[in-house]
């Protein structure tokens, strides 16, 4: 008799490969931790894996040398205590000693207080770590883009709940709401809802013609950044400046876009121009001036003097200005500013806001807002 295939239903097999992520701490290792939930569920260890290669999550590391697999396994041991503690730090010290002379990576950065994503990141900083290792997934999901049809770009729903989880969320100390929670630590690494995103690229796929630069300030990692770049390279034929602007060391997904796109043989050239430089100092000015951005994404200092300065620092030349975080609880600056913003430019430009909430009410708010001049046909300086 042939053997019965069991068919899981989505939701089950996304609550296996929830279960694996946030309890695989707790086995002697992965293997370990996949077996115990195909035990559960009555299917095999390779089914699992299967899932968790398709949800393309992060997983805790395993090593891909056996010294890097013996390091993950005593640490896990200490974590959970046994009789010979003192031995196995020792021996976890001499590997950190190691790590650290290494890779250059900092003792502040191995402190365990939660990440700000206010303050500049460094190269040495153990999220860049993480964000070097899920580097390889940024050329298929850029691909990915590229293959949507128009109708795919145009409709919400398939961006919302098929596109952006694909791209993936950032995992920040802070959680996203627990709709989306899962999607965090791969991709892209969005700092955005994607209830949020997804309508605002369908009214940017509606609005992108004639932008030829674009000017973002705070790219964080990065997601965002080239998230709206190829957006504008697709709906914006004048399309050819994109520059970052961030005082942290570039992200190593800008760094893998801009050897992608150098690699591509697109005879439509795309420059990539990452200024390193806080917005307050002159080379900013210079950049800004050089850029002459008609679409700036403002993401920085999300105080209010910050985000006012921001704001005048680009002047009345864009076309469109968007905002981040205008209903974020934790950044009521932005939200002041944003709603001064509407009232000073209500003659001159139409206003968007994009800040749908998640059921759960987590992940801080966020929203987006964006101002843009009604006589887009005028010409630029």
């Amino acid at each position: 008799m042939a053997r019965k295939t069991v068919k899981f239903p989505p939701e089950a097999r996304e609550r296996a490969v929830r279960w694996v992520v946030e309890n695989a701490h707790l086995y002697p290792s992965r293997r370990a931790a996949v077996g115990s939930v195909a035990a559960l569920l009555g299917c095999s260890a390779a089914t699992v894996e299967a899932w968790l290669r398709r949800a393309d999550v992060p997983l805790p590391a395993e090593g891909d040398t056996p010294a890097e697999r013996e390091a993950v396994r005593l640490l896990r041991q200490l974590v959970h205590g046994h009789a010979d503690q003192a031995v196995r730090l020792r021996r976890l010290e001499t590997w950190l000693i190691h790590l650290m002379r290494t890779t250059g990576v900092s003792l502040e950065s191995l402190r365990m207080e939660p990440s700000d994503s206010q303050k500049p990141a460094s190269s040495r900083d153990v999220d860049y770590a993480q964000i070097e290792l899920t580097r390889g997934g940024l050329v298929p999901r850029i691909e990915r883009l590229r293959a949507l049809t128009d109708a795919q770009c145009r409709d919400v729903d398939y961006l919302e709940h098929v596109v952006i989880p694909e791209l993936g969320l950032a995992e920040e100390e802070w959680s996203f709401p627990d709709e989306v929670a899962h999607l965090s630590g791969k991709g892209l690494h969005l700092l955005q809802l994607p209830c949020q995103v997804a309508p605002f690229l369908v009214w940017l796929a509606d609005h992108a013609q004639g932008i030829r630069s674009y000017l973002e300030i705070g790219v964080r990692w990065g997601g965002m950044f080239i998230l709206l770049s190829e957006w504008l390279r697709r709906f914006s034929p004048e399309f050819r400046l994109a520059t970052a602007l961030d005082p942290a060391d570039m992200s190593p997904l800008i760094a893998e876009y801009d050897r992608y796109l150098g690699s591509t043989g697109d005879q439509r050239v795309i420059e990539v121009r990452y200024v390193q430089e806080y917005s307050t100092s002159e080379a900013a000015r210079g950049a800004v001036r050089h850029a002459n951005p008609d679409l700036v994404f403002i993401d920085g200092d999300h105080s209010y003097e910050g985000v006012r300065h921001d704001y005048e620092l680009v002047g009345d030349g864009p076309r469109m200005i968007l905002f981040h975080d205008i209903v974020a609880r934790n950044w009521p600056g932005v939200g002041r500013l944003w709603q001064e913003v509407r009232e000073q430019t209500a003659g001159t430009h139409v206003a968007a806001e994009f800040a749908k909430q998640y059921k759960s009410g987590d992940g801080g708010g966020m929203g987006l807002g964006l101002v843009r001049r009604s006589d887009t046909s005028l010409s630029r300086k």
